[in-house]
C-alpha cells in the first residue's frame, strides 16, 4: 500500500495473520483513517453489521467527504489494464 493511501481488510475465514510493514515509528499525530462503512466508498466486506469487530477508536473515524487530507494527488496519464479500457489513475507525490 502506498504511503498515505487508506487500506482495510476483512478476514473471511477463521483465522488470519496480518503484517505491516512501515517506513518509520508510530507517530499520532500523523494517524488518519475514513470509517469502513462509508457508503461512498462502495465497498461489500461481505461481513454481517452484527458480526463486524471494531476498535471504538476506528468506529469515530469520519467519512471519506469528511476527512481531512496533507497529501498532494495529480493525476497521471491514462494506464491500460489488461482486457480493459484505459483508464486515468492518481497517485501520491
Amino acid at each position: 500500500v502506498p504511503k498515505g493511501f487508506a487500506h482495510g481488510f476483512a478476514v473471511l475465514s477463521n483465522t488470519a495473520e496480518i503484517s505491516y510493514k512501515c517506513d518509520a515509528l508510530y507517530h499520532k499525530k500523523s494517524e488518519r483513517g475514513l470509517i469502513y462503512n462509508d457508503t461512498s466508498l462502495g465497498i461489500n466486506w461481505q461481513i454481517p453489521e452484527s458480526k463486524i469487530i471494531l476498535s471504538d477508536k476506528d468506529a469515530l473515524l469520519p467519512r471519506l467527504q469528511e476527512c481531512r487530507s496533507s497529501f498532494v494527488f495529480k493525476e497521471s496519464a491514462n494506464t491500460l489494464l489488461p482486457g480493459k479500457q484505459a483508464v486515468p489513475l492518481t497517485y501520491l507525490v
